[in-house]
């Protein structure tokens, strides 16, 4: 059954991907991992991925130590070799490199790091709720609407 479940797997991370994306999510999960006889915190890298017909996609989930721009160079480089050219709005949060690395490995993609947008979406949900998530509101909507059309 392992067996099983491991060829499944493995071809689930080696299938194609769509050439273009419209938007790109990464970021990384930080998750407690017991080897042997320790346990530490490690990074898992998370990709999705909104396609032009607003299917959204997990391009992936890697697992590397820490959190890094050589992680993700390493990251892009895999997705890539798996059919992706172009990504239309690459959202992130504020890793130092990143936008190095993501011009290299796709030129022209305009990259937004959601900071301010992480902070209104938890104003949102917090006491203050929806009124103060609104100061927050038109600027989001017009970052969104002026980089991706």
């Amino acid at each position: 059954m392992v067996e099983s479940v491991r060829s499944q797997v493995d071809a689930w991370l080696e299938h194609g991907l769509e050439r273009y994306y419209l938007v790109m999510f990464v970021d990384c999960v930080h998750i407690k991992i017991h080897r042997k006889r320790s346990v530490s915190t490690e990074a898992f890298y998370v990709v999705l991925a909104v396609t032009e017909e607003a299917r959204r996609d997990v391009l992936g989930i890697f697992n590397i130590p820490t959190e890094s721009a050589a992680g993700w160079n390493d990251i892009f480089d895999t997705l890539k070799d798996r059919g992706i050219e172009r990504i239309g709005l690459m959202v992130t949060d504020g890793i130092k490199g990143f936008d190095t690395v993501v011009g290299e490995k796709f030129p022209g993609t305009p990259l937004h790091r959601w900071g301010k947008d992480y902070r209104a979406f938890k104003l949102m949900r917090s006491n203050a709720g929806y009124k103060a998530y609104m100061n927050y509101a038109p600027e989001i909507q017009f970052m969104i609407y002026t980089t991706i059309g």
